[in-house]
């Protein structure tokens, strides 16, 4: 009988030595840090890799490179399922990882990673993209900031995003650290380098034609007002003028092409703000000019006139420090404003207006 209970406690006490055993083998082997690796393929098409990301929030935007890569911290990471990076109005930072697996592609290949259009760049308030190299052994071992074309890897863009030429020499593992002012909203994708430039020129005369479309618009109807004297052709050009302003604003292209200007960050993101309420209030403001409405229908020009008094109000709400106070107001507004102004056009056509056709037309 001792003999027995003396066997249980051996095997007993073997199985929990292989427990034991097993559990500190488990935790000597440091977690992936990555799900997956993404194969670099050969194409003349954009590769996206967005769907075969993994992402976390950071709700604090206080977590550092060093506290991500710690292996505890690795499950906290999700897989991401769409083929663009977007989540809406956040006020929190976005941690991206993936690895790219170079082995189907000759030594030497490179590729040029694309985040974006649009460009999320760093200003006062917040915004924009760090992008941080992992070694093997989970460790950081760089760190850049987009849009600072520090580096030599990084290509200045009119209007795509940002690019950035990377190699198996210049690793595999990849973090990003994301924030942005605005709704969050990122594509990312590897080109072949002939094919990034190519699509980047063409993107840029098609750019330009926009704003030589828009510049003749402007100087053709100021002309007409200068002939008529009609005030809606004045709200016209306003109203060009602002889409003009718009496109160079959001674009970022004040920053592209006055670098010098980015000591003055505030004036930048201020006029990057107001663009929106702006764009807004001179298109109303048209509208109203054009259709007349205090004329017509004082209940409608009264509503059209409390909506403008919002988007000033918006304009003014930009100096505060969180932009998500006047970004909220502003999209319900916006929300506001459609149905609005379709409907002041309706109204006009049922007088038999027939600019209000046009305009109709045009506006959809």
């Amino acid at each position: 009988m001792l003999q027995q209970n003396d066997h249980i406690r051996l095997l007993d006490a073997l199985k929990l030595a292989s427990h034991w055993i097993v559990a500190m083998f488990l935790l000597a082997i440091p977690p992936l840090s990555l799900s997956q690796s993404i194969t670099v393929v050969e194409s003349d098409e954009p590769q996206s890799i967005a769907m075969s990301v993994e992402y976390y929030e950071d709700k604090s935007e206080a977590l550092t490179i060093d506290e991500v890569l710690t292996p505890q911290f690795s499950v906290n990471f999700l897989p991401h399922n769409r083929d663009t990076l977007r989540f809406g109005i956040t006020s929190s930072a976005y941690w991206i990882r993936f690895e790219l697996d170079w082995s189907e592609l000759e030594p030497g290949a490179t590729r040029v990673l694309e985040f974006g259009p649009p460009k999320l760049v760093a200003g006062v308030i917040r915004g924009g993209i760090e992008v941080f190299g992992v070694d093997e052994s989970n460790q950081n071992t760089s760190r850049y900031t987009l849009g600072t074309l520090v580096s030599d890897r990084e290509i200045k863009t009119l209007s795509r995003g940002f690019g950035l030429v990377v190699d198996e020499s210049y690793g595999s593992k990849f973090y990003l650290r994301v924030t942005s002012a605005r709704p969050l909203r990122l594509p990312l994708n590897l080109w072949q380098p002939d094919q990034f430039s190519a699509t980047s020129t063409a993107a840029d005369l098609f750019l330009g034609l926009q704003y030589g479309i828009l510049l003749a618009m402007i100087f053709y109807n100021l002309f007409l007002f200068v002939s008529i004297r009609e005030s809606s052709y004045v709200y016209y050009v306003a109203a060009i003028s602002m889409q003009a302003l718009f496109i160079f604003l959001d674009s970022k292209h004040l920053r592209y092409l006055f670098e010098e200007i980015n000591s003055s960050y505030w004036l930048v993101d201020m006029a990057e703000r107001n663009i929106y309420p702006a764009l807004v209030i001179t298109a109303l403001l048209f509208q109203r000019s054009l259709l007349r409405l205090w004329q017509h229908n004082l209940r409608l020009d009264r509503v059209v006139l409390g909506l403008l008094a919002g988007f000033v109000l918006v304009m003014f709400l930009t100096f505060l420090p969180n932009e998500k106070i006047f970004q909220y107001l502003f999209v319900v507004l916006l929300i506001a404003a459609i149905p609005v102004t379709f409907y002041t056009n309706v109204d006009a056509i049922r007088r038999g207006n027939v600019t209000a056709i046009v305009h109709m037309a045009a506006i959809g």
